[in-house]
């Protein structure tokens, strides 16, 4: 068996399920999935936005694992026992699973490549190397599992039907202020636009974030703009998110709730707008190079 431990918000749980699930296909195995403490409600922590277990919005139905193996090798939701335990785990393997994790964020990990079957997976794993191997696979699987309600079919047929159209996503919320992830300014907006503009007649942009007032007023280009409003985000931004890849061309900041609506974007012919800085980790940025597929462009 291949277990993921999940973590953070839909994004991040995408690129810790595309991971898993490609070992599983290499190995020939089950993948399960760990949810205890991306749903622990009790984690000690100085600053911690508490997530949903969000996978369920597409057609796929993982298993959960089980409760052994999650108080085994899991993350503590103690912050005194949470160190002791990654280096228990790592240094003491002497359960049934191999418990790997992620040596360095944002970066295929090499050690990857070589595991088989009879996994424990925790890390983020975000880098598309991890599930290459299986793009297809994975695409067919992450389907919606909830058709377009009617209310939003109208603005769904516009975009869709919009040759032209661009996904602005704007992400803001948690990304204040926090020292790992900083909110891409409004100037990387403008430069974006203009590399959409040399590529693209007569664009419309369509504005998607956790924040639309504070676009209304921030965010301008010389384009028609919908700003797409809370109303069509459905009740765990799943609508969003579906609405965002019926989009042509994208441009997305550094989340990993943007980039997957990039990803499952079925475009051939699509550009992709990414910022350079992905992160802030050991006090140096790390770069979206890991991230990136070949006519992305960054900025």
């Amino acid at each position: 068996m291949i277990v993921v431990e999940l973590m953070g918000g839909l994004g991040n749980q995408l690129f810790q399920y595309a991971a898993g699930k490609s070992l599983a296909y290499k190995s020939k195995s089950e993948l399960y999935v760990d949810a205890r403490f991306l749903m622990n409600r009790n984690v000690e922590s100085r600053k911690v936005t508490y997530r949903n277990y969000d996978l369920d919005i597409f057609k796929i139905n993982p298993p959960l694992a089980a409760a052994s193996a999650s108080l085994r090798y899991g993350i503590s939701a103690s912050l005194v026992f949470r160190p002791v335990k990654r280096l228990f785990n790592r240094f003491i393997n002497a359960g049934p699973l191999q418990y790997v994790a992620e040596r360095r964020p944002y970066q295929y990990d090499v050690q990857f490549g070589d595991l088989t079957d009879n996994v424990y997976l925790s890390g983020y794993w975000q880098s598309t190397q991890y599930f290459q191997a299986i793009q297809q696979q994975l695409r067919a699987e992450l389907q919606f599992a909830e058709s377009i309600p009617a209310y939003a079919s109208e603005l769904a047929e516009e975009i869709k039907s919009n040759l032209s159209s661009v996904c602005v996503h704007v992400r803001r919320s948690d990304f204040i202020n926090n020292r790992r992830h900083d909110v891409v300014p409004p100037v990387y907006y403008q430069e974006a636009e203009k590399l959409i503009l040399a590529r693209v007649n007569s664009p419309t942009f369509y504005v998607f974030s956790d924040d639309i007032e504070w676009c209304r007023t921030h965010i301008r280009f010389c384009a028609p703009t919908v700003f797409v409003g809370d109303e069509w985000a459905g009740n765990r931004a799943q609508l969003h998110l579906q609405l965002m890849t019926f989009c042509q061309h994208f441009i997305i900041p550094n989340s990993t709730f943007g980039w997957w609506a990039a990803w499952l974007s079925p475009g051939l012919n699509k550009i992709v707008v990414v910022p350079k800085k992905w992160a802030y980790v050991h006090q140096s940025f790390i770069g979206s190079d890991e991230l990136i597929y070949p006519g992305w462009l960054t900025i």
